[in-house]
């Protein structure tokens, strides 16, 4: 402490140390007068007399303090002498420290600089302490400057920053909390990140967002995203898969945003074939040709329409359709024809065994020939009688669809659309009388039928002679009358009776015989 005053009026202190809470007691040299004021620097004053002797003051506060006494009489107020010295309290003992960013926040591998004010007992801030800063190492890192680096895990770590101060052998010591929470948006995880499924199998698909160092986020907003041909999925995840077996690359998509930040991730998904459930046999009709050929295929199918691998199929001819080889190769036989279940198929695998049939339509061929009943008859003049014709291939199968048209010429009688005759009036043998003609894709090939007419029913004779002369006991021989039908066709073969209207003009020898018929 400096002192400074009159050389009649001095002022000298005591005190123990330097340090707040520092107490100085003052001490004015003799004076005559009866009063002193006092003014101790910190803005605290004090009146005493002359006989109160010694002062004490004690400072809180660290800092240089002039202090000044001026000693006066009471009675004319006027000053007098006065002296005045410099006090000086420094900082008191170590008794408290605060840490500042007590709690931070960071990102992972983010930056904070912590730093410490130690404090003695009234507030007043300690210059130059000792610190040490320590954290544990799942927190991160620091320097003995306060500078430290947040670790790569993001979480909440309670008290992991420990910071000590030591002051004249005094440790005390303070704790922080840090949080290191995740940071942007940086990928994300589909799962299950691959899927083998069955046809229709469903399941649930959840999305993982992280940031650059795998920590979770949460509060992303996620969407789903599937290829209909293959699957479908909705806005939480849940899968379903189609029918169609087969690797799907890609075929489930999740998009995450934050922000401006947009990710996406995909994953494949097998759908596995179903056991053997049904057999495809197409054509499930097949029409053909007669020595026509048609292949047909056979597929071995679980229950949601896809091949299965393992199906092994064996046809097997079961009617007299045809023909066909291991691989479905059908050649038809000539006779035409429906055959129902012709073609049979068999599938088998290691668990089932389905059969299945198909029917063959076998066709006829083109026209080779045209056959008409009776192909020769015998009819009486103006009788009737039907013909039929039929087409046939060259397999002599019949041909139900060609357009059959008839033809006669008039002499040898009509005909009409159904293949009905009227024979002529005139009787006789006519080859090739009847005219069948067929047609169909552009071919027409005819046939014809003889007919021979013979006279109808005895419709008149010749006359008898109309007078005969002859002489008693003699005999003639009367020519015989001719007789026809009623269309003048001659009725050969017909019995003659005669007789005689008078019996005793005579008698016939042969009263009944039959005109011969000419050779």
């Amino acid at each position: 402490m400096a002192c400074s005053g009159s050389p009649s009026f001095e002022l000298t202190a005591s005190g123990s140390g330097d340090q707040i809470p520092l107490t100085v007691t003052f001490t004015p040299s003799e004076t005559d007068v009866d009063e002193l004021r006092w003014d101790f620097g910190d803005d605290e004053t004090l009146t005493s007399s002359v006989e109160d002797g010694s002062v004490s003051h004690t400072y809180s506060t660290i800092g240089s303090y002039i202090v000044t006494v001026v000693a006066q009489n009471r009675d004319n107020g006027e000053p007098g002498e006065s002296a005045s010295l410099n006090a000086i309290a420094t900082a008191g003992m170590l008794n408290h420290i605060s840490l500042s960013r007590d709690s931070p926040t960071v990102l992972p591998e983010g930056k904070a600089t912590f730093s410490i004010s130690p404090f003695d007992q009234f507030g007043n801030e300690l210059a130059d302490p000792e610190t040490t800063y320590a954290v544990s190492s799942s927190a991160g890192t620091i320097d003995q400057q306060g500078r430290s680096t947040a670790s790569q895990n993001a979480g909440a770590y309670p008290n992991p920053l420990t910071v000590t101060v030591s002051s004249y052998g005094l440790d005390i010591n303070t704790e922080a909390t840090i949080v290191i929470r995740p940071g942007s948006l940086s990928q994300i995880i589909l799962e299950p990140q691959s899927v083998s499924t069955s046809p229709s199998g469903q399941l649930s698909f959840s999305v993982l967002a992280i940031d650059e160092f795998g920590n979770p986020l949460t509060n992303i907003v996620t969407t789903f995203k599937a290829d209909i041909s293959a699957c479908q999925i909705d806005a939480f995840g849940r899968f379903t898969a189609g029918a169609g077996a087969g690797a799907y690359v890609n075929v489930v998509v999740a998009e995450a945003t934050d922000g401006s930040i947009l990710t996406n991730a995909a994953v494949h998904v097998r759908i596995d074939l179903g056991p053997l459930k049904q057999l495809l046999l197409l054509p499930e009709t097949a029409t053909v040709q007669e020595d026509g050929e048609v292949t047909f295929t056979a597929s071995a199918l679980d229950g949601w329409g896809d091949a299965v691998d393992d199906g092994i199929i064996v046809f097997d001819r079961a009617s007299d359709a045809g023909r066909i080889d291991p691989k479905g190769h059908f050649v038809a036989a000539v006779l035409a024809g429906v055959f129902r279940g012709a073609v049979k198929v068999v599938a088998s695998s290691s668990d089932a065994s389905i059969a299945a049939a198909s029917d063959v339509n076998v066709t006829h061929g083109a026209i080779d020939h045209v056959l008409i009943e009776p192909s020769a008859t015998e009819l009486r003049a103006t009788e009737t009688i039907s013909f039929t014709a039929r087409a046939s291939d060259g397999f002599d199968n019949r041909i139900e669809n060609a357009r059959i048209t008839w033809e006669a010429s008039e002499s040898k009688g009509t005909i009409g659309l159904e293949g009905i005759l009227t024979a002529g009036g005139r009787a006789g043998f006519y080859a090739d009388a009847v005219i069948a003609a067929a047609e169909l894709g552009g071919i027409s090939l005819e046939s014809s039928a003889s007919i021979r007419v013979t006279p109808g029913p005895l419709s008149h004779a010749t006359p008898a002679p109309g007078l005969i002369q002859l002489t008693p006991g003699s005999i003639i021989q009367l020519e015989f009358p001719q007789g026809f039908d009623r269309h003048g066709n001659p009725v050969e073969g017909a019995v003659v009776i005669w007789s005689v209207a008078d019996e005793t003009a005579g008698e016939v020898i042969r009263p009944i015989c039959r005109r011969p018929i000419p050779r």
